[in-house]
């Protein structure tokens, strides 16, 4: 449990010097409370049969800009130790539209303490190219005639996940096959997916009985650009309100507002303001959340914490 402390600990303390050139795949200011899209080993981990639905529109008013949908339901087997959900994501940035459809397992037990899970998510992703979206200084050049076919893309992801009643440490490859080319036309030449890595970490502070404090980063890292750190601060009024400011190292701030409404439903909003090479040119960054946990009673003694 020491050891486990200290890598969280060491992760919080190297995010806090990092710096950023270029943006990472799949941003989620509210990373926690949609966390399949993330980690696999989250499979499972609200101890409830939990949906979520979350929409970001990334960079308002900007052309092209990011559009994600991601939707997820999740939940343990009887006895809990093996976990099965289904995650879809939809993405739109400039010419590329995306659709990935993954199912997930996670085996859960319990140690130091805590549960520790290790999970898999397999799928595939459905990827095209609007040419027609384009804007051409030569309306009748053959090459953007039409969109791209359809490509098929296999997608395989693996991630570990630890929890206890008052932290929890997260690790995760999304894409383990490295997928080199995509090639379509001399409009459309070779493109690379790069494997990316996710670490995520955070603390529970009690207060005093009515207010919590949770302090969370999320490091992630991709071989072709520099490492980026998400640095989150939550205020947790009477395990109900949610109050909480986000850092995104050298590109974007914001906060966010969320309600546990009751032990199974939770909104979320939280709006980002950009402070890279895009500030001035958009009206910031807005994401909403829902999430239901079915069944009359909630077996997570904590709905809102982790």
């Amino acid at each position: 449990m020491i050891f486990i402390c200290r890598i969280c600990l060491f992760a919080i303390s190297s995010g806090l010097a990092i710096e950023t050139q270029a943006q990472m795949p799949a941003h989620y200011g509210q990373y926690l409370f949609n966390g399949m899209a993330v980690n696999p080993a989250y499979c499972g981990s609200r101890e409830a049969l939990s949906a979520s639905l979350l929409y970001r529109q990334q960079w308002t008013g900007f052309p092209g800009a990011p559009k994600t949908l991601s939707s997820a339901i999740h939940g343990p087997s009887r006895g809990g130790g093996n976990n099965f959900g289904l995650i879809v994501l939809h993405d739109e940035y400039g010419r590329t539209q995306s659709t990935r459809i993954q199912a997930a397992y996670a085996y859960r037990f319990e140690v130091a303490g805590g549960k520790l899970s290790f999970g898999l998510d397999a799928g595939n992703e459905f990827r095209r190219y609007r040419f027609n979206n384009l804007y051409l200084t030569d309306p009748v050049d053959s090459e953007f005639n039409g969109n791209s076919p359809v490509f098929s893309i296999p997608r395989i992801g693996f991630g570990t996940w630890f929890t206890s009643k008052k932290m929890f440490i997260g690790f995760s490859i999304p894409e383990l096959l490295q997928i080199r080319s995509l090639t379509y036309s001399n409009a459309h030449p070779n493109e690379i997916d790069y494997r990316y890595y996710f670490l995520t970490g955070g603390f529970l502070f009690r207060v005093n009985p009515d207010i919590q404090l949770k302090p969370s980063l999320m490091l992630k890292y991709m071989t072709t650009v520099s490492p980026q750190a998400d640095i989150n601060l939550n205020l947790i009024y009477r395990d109900r309100y949610w109050i909480g400011c986000s850092y995104r190292t050298g590109d974007a701030a914001g906060g966010m507002l969320e309600i546990q409404a009751n032990d199974q439903l939770r909104f979320g909003y939280m709006f980002e303001y950009s402070l890279g090479g895009l500030r001035g040119v958009n009206a910031g960054t807005h994401e909403l959340l829902l999430r239901y946990e079915f069944g009359y009673t909630v077996k997570n003694r904590m709905p809102g914490y982790f």
